[in-house]
């Protein structure tokens, strides 16, 4: 073959790729990747709306900078129950009336023997534990709460500790959600890329290489039989917020709730994670053992789910937003309602 053909057909070749790769990427960047990034807490009295291709929803913050009305002295006869947690609690997804909060005070209300009846706050948050006990120390308990509801949710609350870890972690097999490969993949921004990483690491071959190489990726790790070092300390660490969430409950005589909001993974995807190497369900063990120690009731959602017809549980969760719909939001308000009542 002459020497400018072989040129020509390389360059071809090169550009058929280019123009195919750049179709892929278009096209996920308009299916599975359309999404914007958003911010919990704007600031006080901020008012903006976050817009989807799944929902639209007013974000409306108060003067203490939180996704709630303004808080009222509390009445004489009057049931305040504070809910602290996530994005989930927070509501990103749907209005303020239609956030669990809101929903089970309207729950709570229709059977209210006294006049002033119950209020449920909206204390939700970034963050997880940690950042849960910061805002219930600083601003929370001002409230005066008699039952303090903590949402945490199995996806990553884990691992929002990774920020606080002071040194190297010895064992360290799970490499975090930062996994330098990942890093690389989300700075340059290419979701062809992180679209193909996101299949190859279900194959378990691949899955296999990275475990034995050290290398992690996403937040699988807290769902392996056997925890290395960083998945032990950031259970730890997580363990040892809600304790101390428990604890200051208990000095000002109020009474400790706890919901368990899935990953969708574990309800979705949960065959992935069902085998030697993983368990779906240890993070929620681990929850489960501690609250049962500390006697702080437990709701498990997982469990409400794998009870639920699979058309009803599919419409709890957004398809590509990990976050509850309004339908979500309802079902989790009437599972506390039936354990509050």
């Amino acid at each position: 073959m002459p020497r400018n053909s072989l040129k020509m057909n390389v360059l071809l070749a090169g550009a058929s790729f280019l123009m195919v790769f750049a179709a892929v990427e278009i096209f996920l960047r308009l299916t599975v990747y359309n999404f914007q990034n958003y911010v919990l807490s704007p600031g006080p009295n901020a008012l903006y709306v976050i817009e989807t291709d799944e929902f639209k929803t007013c974000i409306q913050t108060n003067s203490l900078n939180m996704r709630d009305y303004e808080i009222k002295p509390k009445g004489a006869q009057e049931r305040r129950i504070l809910c602290l947690g996530d994005s989930f609690t927070f509501g990103l997804g749907v209005n303020i009336p239609e956030a669990y909060p809101k929903i089970l005070e309207n729950l709570l209300n229709r059977n209210a023997a006294n006049l002033n009846g119950w209020s449920v706050i909206n204390g939700g948050t970034g963050g997880n534990a940690h950042q849960a006990y910061e805002f219930l120390m600083k601003t929370g308990f001002s409230f005066q709460p008699d039952t303090v509801i903590v949402q945490i949710y199995i996806g990553n609350d884990f691992y929002d500790n990774m920020g606080r870890l002071a040194g190297p972690v010895s064992g360290r097999v799970a490499v975090s959600p930062d996994n330098p490969f990942k890093v690389f993949i989300r700075s340059q921004k290419c979701r062809t890329l992180e679209f193909l990483w996101s299949r190859l690491i279900q194959i378990r071959w691949i899955d296999d290489i990275l475990y034995s190489c050290h290398l992690r990726y996403g937040s699988r790790g807290h769902f392996l039989r056997k925890y290395p070092g960083l998945e032990e300390q950031l259970k730890n660490m997580e363990l040892e917020d809600l304790k101390r969430i428990k604890d200051a409950c208990d000095a000002r005589g109020v009474s400790m709730m706890a919901l368990l909001v899935p990953e969708k993974q574990q309800v979705f995807m949960k065959r992935f994670l069902s085998d030697e190497k993983y368990d779906y369900r240890k993070p929620n063990r681990i929850l489960r053992s501690f609250f049962g120690t500390n006697g702080v009731p437990v709701m498990d959602m997982l469990d409400v789910y794998e009870s639920l017809p699979e058309r009803e549980l599919k419409k709890q969760y957004y398809s590509r937003d990990l976050h509850w719909t309004a339908d979500g939001h309802v079902l989790a308000a009437r599972t506390l309602k039936e354990r509050l009542s």
